[in-house]
């Protein structure tokens, strides 16, 4: 939910082309790898980079490419253009990215997928959820379509599912009565439904959550799955000894709404709201990714948008999360 501001940043690739490796012939035509050479492998220099959430992206970049490397000597080499493909690929998610892959680490099952999907091109599929907060959803949705048609383009299948969290600000809601907050949620959900069939995702799925709020309290009272996350979140607030993890959450960011400007006016009843909120649908998509977490021929991703990678842990998921940047 934070401020959109597009600004394009340009970090020059160090590396050679695909027409220096003798991928790509002047006819367009692909051509695999010359014998025993390493496929090409492109990084941003971290020196060029902006601000140190670009260093850390490109030296978790690196990381991959290292990997794909050393994956693809046991690769013959028709399936190595396909591996020399992907990296094209990797190059672009990473241009997308807010912050790195989370959980720590878990850029490894990405590299993983991709050395599978090298020999078996046709049968690979991805899965990725999106989590769109109802106020915000007509501007995070471009990004994440932008997110999803980079994995379409190198010809993986895609299964693409939104999550459309009614996510209001508490102090604007309570000036509203509830028939009006009713239309306006289903106005939201309408747009972005017109939006992702203008986009060509017709088949994608739009999933309500249809939360019910107290906004006085920022008690979350429905659905249940998110009464049961409100009524674990408050009960660490006041539990001793603390449940550690969640602990650490909830400081954070009643820490994090404080200094913020944009968010000090919300009050702290919507810095806990917000916490319930992000755990529920955390839950929600753990219990699915659980299904697919050790299928090595399926790649399982949750969407978000968050400033501040630190929200990532807030929503206390076994799912990997990939972070888009809305600048």
């Amino acid at each position: 939910m934070e401020d959109l501001h597009y600004k394009q940043k340009k970090i020059h690739s160090v590396g050679k082309t695909n027409l220096e490796c003798g991928l790509i012939n002047l006819s367009g035509e692909p051509q695999l790898p010359y014998p025993n050479k390493k496929i090409n492998l492109k990084f941003k220099n971290p020196q060029e980079a902006v601000d140190h959430f670009q260093i850390s992206l490109n030296n978790e970049q690196k990381s991959i490419f290292d990997i794909l490397n050393d994956l693809s000597s046991n690769l013959e080499d028709k399936n190595k253009y396909y591996l020399e493909k992907y990296t094209n690929l990797i190059e672009e998610v990473y241009e997308c990215l807010r912050s790195k892959i989370f959980p720590k680490k878990r850029y490894r099952s990405l590299a993983e997928f991709l050395d599978s999907a090298a020999t078996k091109p046709s049968s690979n599929s991805i899965s990725i959820r999106a989590v769109l907060a109802s106020p915000t959803a007509l501007k995070e949705l471009p990004y994440f379509i932008n997110y999803a048609n980079i994995y379409k383009k190198y010809g993986f299948n895609i299964d693409l599912k939104f999550f459309m969290v009614r996510w209001e600000y508490l102090n604007e809601a309570q000036s509203l009565d509830q028939p009006t907050l009713d239309s306006i949620y289903q106005e939201q959900s309408l747009d972005v439904k017109k939006a992702l069939i203008n986009k060509g995702w017709e088949d994608a799925e739009l999933i309500p959550v249809n939360t019910e709020i107290d906004f006085p309290t920022g008690k979350v009272t429905s659905p249940s799955d998110f009464h049961d996350c409100n009524h674990e979140v408050m009960s660490a607030k006041s539990t001793l000894p603390p449940n550690t993890r969640l602990s650490s959450d909830i400081n954070w960011v009643e820490n994090f709404y404080n200094k913020q400007d944009s968010l000090q006016t919300l009050g702290k009843e919507q810095a806990f709201c917000d916490l319930v909120i992000r755990r529920a649908i955390g839950k929600r998509i753990s219990e699915e990714y659980s299904a697919f977490a050790t299928n090595k021929n399926h790649y399982y991703m949750m969407l978000t948008s968050e400033l501040n990678g630190r929200f990532l842990r807030c929503y206390d998921t076994l799912a990997t999360i990939h972070n888009l940047s809305m600048r």
